[in-house]
This record gives structure tokens, C-alpha cells and sequence, in this order.
């Protein structure tokens, strides 16, 4: 090929190249001022104790040298510093690995995964634009203290992210299902010391976030009462 002919394509290559760059965007961030949050979802009430029983756990992302640190998911300021695209979940490094569109399975294969119900929450909180809610409104009612309508969403939302089949280092106790919780309440004062946060006890859970009186309470409604299945 004549040199004529050899540089009209090199420049075209060049050229090509140049507007295939230029097309290249940064993910869609939701301005400031628009990042309003879902009213029905609060962070530290909805969203932390997501992260707080599934990945801030021994070994994970608990921010005490373990293989997880790179990520810590132990604080909202933690959690948004890496991982989050404020307004686009399908862009958030969170999302892509807990919804298994990109990266690594999270939680890994060796454990449950999130239910379909969680990952959409955090989509949500996303979408809106991941706010920092705190002193949420609770939907707690101590009136409220059977298995399925209080004792079972508490273990589901704080405890069987680490307590489950196959957990490894959490004293062998599991809390996935109603006769291993009745085993577990059966010792009422270790128990309920550990959910209590009483020294003396392990405080459970373990990752900074702390069940409410009115869901203690419920707790030991449901012991007093006898731990039916109800």
C-alpha cells in the first residue's frame, strides 16, 4: 500500500477512535436536590440491618481486618463511600453484586442470598437517591409479640444472616427456623441479655446495630407466653 493510502486510513482510525471515546459517559448521578428518599423507606430502620445481618459479620465486611475490608458496611457513611450511584441502582456496585448483574455473588454462593424483596428495597432506596434516614417512625407493636407476626421478621431481618444452615462461626446457634429460636430462648436470660446489649453477654447482633425496646419486648412477650408457634 502506497503511503498516499496508508494515512487517510490511520487518520481514520485515529478519528473513529477519538468520537468512540468522546461517546463514552459517566453513570447518570441524581442531582442533590433531588435525592428526596422514599418516605416508606428509612436507612437505618429498612436498609442498615440488611447489610448489618448479611455482610457486617465476622470475616466480611465488619471493618476488624477481616478478608471483607475493602468494603465496610457497618455505617451509611461507609456503605455510600464505595459502591453506591446515587439514583442509578443498575450503576451501583452494591446493587450489581447483591442482584447478580455484575461483579462477585453477594452475599458469596456459600450463603442465602438476599430475598428478592430486600434487593428491591435497596434498588428503591437507590433510585431516591440513598438518604440517611434516622429516628424513623417504627411500625413496632408490643401488642404484637407472636412467632410469625413479630419474633420471625426480627430473626429474618437481624439474626439469619449469620445464624443460619451452615454458618460457621456463630457458636452453633442457629435462628432460621421456629424450633431452633425456641431452643436458643430457651435459655431466656442469655438471650435476652445478648439482644439486650447487658454486659456480660455477647452482644447480638454483633455489627453496631441494636434491636429497639419495642422489638426486645416483643421477644420476651413471646417467651413469656410460652414460644408457641403462633
Amino acid at each position: 500500500m502506497k503511503l498516499r493510502t496508508i494515512v487517510p486510513v490511520l487518520l481514520g482510525v485515529t478519528v473513529t477512535t477519538l468520537i468512540f471515546l468522546s461517546c463514552q459517559h459517566q453513570p447518570y448521578v441524581l442531582p442533590a436536590d433531588q435525592r428526596t428518599g422514599d418516605p416508606n423507606i428509612c436507612f437505618e430502620r429498612d436498609i442498615l440491618p440488611i447489610f448489618a445481618t448479611n455482610c457486617s459479620k465476622s470475616g466480611c465486611h465488619m471493618g476488624n481486618g477481616g478478608e471483607g475490608d475493602n468494603w465496610t458496611f457497618t455505617t451509611y457513611d461507609n456503605i455510600i463511600r464505595k459502591g453506591i450511584v446515587y439514583g442509578n441502582p443498575a450503576a451501583s456496585k452494591i446493587y450489581q453484586v447483591i442482584a447478580h448483574t455484575a461483579g462477585p455473588q453477594m452475599p458469596p454462593k456459600s450463603e442465602p442470598a438476599l430475598t428478592q424483596a430486600q434487593v428491591d428495597l435497596i434498588s428503591r432506596w437507590i433510585a431516591t437517591g440513598a438518604v440517611n434516614g434516622t429516628n424513623c417512625p417504627s411500625a413496632c407493636d408490643t401488642t404484637i409479640y407472636t412467632y410469625s407476626g413479630a419474633v420471625q421478621p426480627i430473626m429474618a431481618t437481624y439474626c439469619t444472616g449469620c445464624h443460619y444452615n451452615g454458618a460457621q462461626d456463630v457458636g452453633n446457634i442457629r435462628l432460621d427456623d421456629y424450633s431452633r429460636v425456641k431452643l436458643a430462648a430457651g435459655d431466656s436470660a442469655k438471650f435476652l441479655g445478648s439482644i439486650r446489649h447487658t454486659p456480660g453477654y455477647v452482644a447480638m447482633p454483633q455489627s453496631g446495630v441494636q434491636l429497639s425496646d419495642c422489638q426486645v419486648t416483643q421477644i420476651e412477650r413471646w417467651i413469656k407466653n410460652g414460644m408457641q408457634n403462633d
